[in-house]
């Protein structure tokens, strides 16, 4: 049975059912498998607890590596306060695992307590209660293998059914759960939501109809009514109320309509603020945000006017229209974006970005120049952000933990704390208006499918579920498919038979992002990567199952590991500062990493012959190929001709392309020696073929492909939000 009740730790009450530990006037709230790390320890206090226990109670259906336990004890320890090399409560026990040093004991001790024993056995004889008593000699009970057997260790030790029910009931805390209910409920996308001052409507964007350009809407809570609230031909994005709820500005970040704009809540009076410049508009992916200040007077927006500039934060004064930087990066490739004012007008909050989407939080007093404090030190990846009411916490949407959830941050300083009491799949933007919380709910469908001329129409859906399958690649024999998918709730490496029955999965990574995988050319191992916030790691592991061995420990964002054709070393795709991704290789006996690319490099495949290094670029088109050893890079195909950097592959003979728009696709086979083409198959597409692109060839020349069938996401309220204790 799971425990459900608070119990002590020393001076730390925990409460599991809360995910809490609470000591005095501070309280912290962790993730549901940091606390269940806690919870077993706890139940045997003293005793020496391997990695493999933990592993196997904490993640019984589920195959992890020993990160998972590392990463727990570690949120364990700054929750508790606790110090590795002089612990009070968790003590590292080199190369056999850990124990919990201080006592445990209930937070309410049952009635059949009487002094050091307890009536327990029916029968009126005393058994003495030793709870977290001996912490100088280990237990000689075998270890615990299961929470079931929790009841029976209390029954053991005299407290009996009864007690145990009084222990494991009488600590738990009632709470009050919060009300969520659906705001939108269109088809298609529905994102960037803004709660109206009075909390009754929200702002967000939405396509009218497939194909159209993104505008503002307006809906009535409760109501499931919708307004449109903008027109034009152009994307609109970063909808905000004005603090008295009257208007509404927003973005428009592409051509000649690029520039800030504000509409009346009633959908007139339409007008531009301010223009964007031509390096904006040549440049449209500078920056996402838009902030009103409380008192009305002013936009904060982010922007790069110009290059060779950082992306910085600017004030937009709505009297004289003109323009002030805010925050002053020494960097011009640091990006500072989603800029948030707090409800007392006092500080902008933001992200500031040290690689592409990699990044911080940061406060900075609203003062043009004043100098910012980093608020996280996670060096990973924010979606989203916004102030509570009080002004003392920020909500972020990150995966700090590998998934993302949403966290609470507190201005003056420590460690983000999980909201257990928002709990949603995958969740993006969101705002605050009081104890209202409006977010989105996104939700994906991705599928494998084979396309061939034994397939009806040529195409057939080969691995599917109602969740994400994606990256299928073919073992070099054509018997086996590797893939990704997220189908039991966290990403996971998983192989099915050449029919896609059979799924298996083989290595599961709830704390991180698992990338494509590879096989070796004996096709007796693969290798992927993991990312978990800023940082990577590179696997390989038995291709029939078993534990995945790290072979790189990278930081930053990483992509698309291969083996060069001796196995001697590790072909990735990282990203720069700027953005840039480029390929390098690691020597896997040791030695300097070597950059293979200086122009861009993104996705790479040898030749079969092992003579070609051939690679794709980064949203840049194209294909180019480099000798394995390193030279001159030579281009192969035109960037009109490849635009999606993961649909190609290569068999021994001829270079393959995913060619055409729309409803009519073809795959191109060109001759490797001649350059001569021909097509191979025509299909027409289920989805979306935009998406973590991928294709796969067999031996026998059927292929395997990546798409997405669906993609929504709604706009939800959570009403009776509370902070974290």
């Amino acid at each position: 049975m799971e425990v459900t009740t608070a119990f002590w730790i020393g001076e730390w009450q925990v409460e599991p059912l809360r995910h809490r530990l609470s000591r005095e006037a501070q309280a912290v709230v962790v993730e549901p498998k940091v606390m269940e790390v806690l919870v077993y320890l706890a139940v045997r206090p003293g005793a020496v607890v391997t990695r493999t226990e933990l592993l196997e109670a904490v993640w019984p259906d589920t195959v992890v590596t020993d990160h998972a336990v590392t990463r727990c004890i570690s949120e364990l320890r700054k929750a508790l306060q606790d110090s590795r090399e002089a612990p009070e409560f968790i003590e590292t026990i080199p190369k056999r695992g850990y124990r919990l040093l201080a006592p445990v004991r209930p937070v309410q001790q049952p009635e059949e307590y009487l002094g050091d024993g307890v009536t327990g056995d029916g029968q009126g004889t005393q058994v003495e209660v030793q709870l977290g008593a001996s912490l100088t000699q280990e237990p000689t009970a075998p270890p615990v293998r299961s929470w079931q057997l929790l009841l029976l260790i209390l029954v053991a030790v005299g407290l009996g059914a009864g007690g145990a029910a009084v222990w494991l009931a009488g600590g738990a805390a009632s709470t009050t759960p919060i009300q969520v209910r659906p705001v939108t409920s269109a088809i298609g996308i529905e994102w960037r939501p803004a709660l109206s001052p009075d909390g009754k409507r929200v702002a967000y964007t939405r396509a009218p109809a497939p194909g159209e350009r993104t505008q503002v809407f307006l809906s009535e809570i409760g109501t499931g009514t919708s307004v449109q609230l903008t027109r034009g031909e152009s994307n609109v994005q970063d909808p905000v109320w004005s603090p008295d709820g009257r208007a509404v500005a927003f973005r428009r970040p592409f051509g000649e309509a690029c520039g800030i704009y504000v509409i009346s809540a009633l959908g007139d009076n339409e007008r531009r603020l301010r223009a964007c410049t031509a390096y904006e508009r040549d440049h449209p992916r500078g920056g996402l945000g838009l902030a009103w200040t409380p008192d009305g007077h002013a936009l904060v927006f982010p922007a790069r006017l110009a290059a060779g500039q950082p992306l910085q934060l600017h004030r937009l004064d709505l009297a004289t229209l003109e323009t002030t930087p805010l925050s002053l990066p020494d960097d011009p490739r640091v990006a500072d974006q989603l800029p948030r004012v707090s409800p007392d007008g006092k500080y902008v909050a933001f992200l500031r970005n040290q690689q592409a989407a990699i990044g911080d939080l940061y406060l900075q007093p609203l003062v043009a120049g004043a100098t910012p404090r980093r608020l996280t030190h996670e060096h990973g990846y924010i979606a989203a952000l916004a102030w509570t009411p009080d002004s003392e916490h920020l909500l972020i949407s990150s995966n700090r933990s590998g998934n993302f959830r949403y966290w609470q941050v507190p201005i003056a300083g420590g460690e983000p704390t999980w909201v257990s009491s928002l709990s949603t799949y995958d969740p993006g933007h969101l705002d605050v208006q009081g104890t209202q919380v409006a977010y989105e709910e996104w939700d994906y469908e991705i599928n494998i499918y084979q396309v061939g001329p034994e397939a009806e129409d040529g195409l057939r859906q080969q691995v599917a579920s109602t969740q994400w399958d994606l990256h299928p690649a073919w073992s070099p024999d054509g018997r086996s498919i590797a893939f990704v998918s997220n189908r039991t709730g966290q990403f996971a490496l998983w192989r099915a038979a050449a029919d896609g029955s059979a799924s298996l999965a083989l290595a599961a990574f709830e704390e991180g992002f698992v990338g494509r995988p590879s096989w070796s050319a004996d096709g007796e191992r693969l290798l992927f990567e993991v990312r978990r916030g800023g940082h990577t790691t590179v696997y390989q592991m038995d291709a029939r199952g078993g534990r995945a061995e790290p072979l790189l420990e990278l930081e930053g964002l990483v992509h698309g590991p291969r083996w060069t054709p001796d196995e001697q070393a590790i072909v990735v795709a990282q990203q720069d500062l700027s953005g840039l991704w480029n390929l390098w290789q690691y020597p896997l006996g040791g030695g300097m990493p070597i950059q293979r690319t200086q122009e861009g490099g993104y996705y790479a495949q040898f030749s079969t012959d092992g003579q070609w290094m051939y690679f794709s670029r980064f949203r840049r088109g194209g294909l180019f190929r480099q000798p394995r050893e390193g030279g001159v890079v030579e281009a192969v195909i035109g960037a009109d001709e490849l635009s999606h950097w993961g649909y190609w592959t290569l068999d021994a003979e001829s270079l393959y392309l995913l060619w055409g728009e729309g409803d009519q696709l073809e795959i191109l086979a060109q001759n490797l020696r001649n350059g001569a083409r021909q097509v191979v198959q025509r299909f027409t597409p289920p989805g979306n073929i935009g998406y973590e692109p991928t294709l796969s060839v067999s031996k026998d020349g059927a292929f395997l492909l990546s798409m997405t069938t669906r993609i929504e996401s709604d706009i939800l309220i959570a009403e009776g939000f509370q902070l974290n204790d």
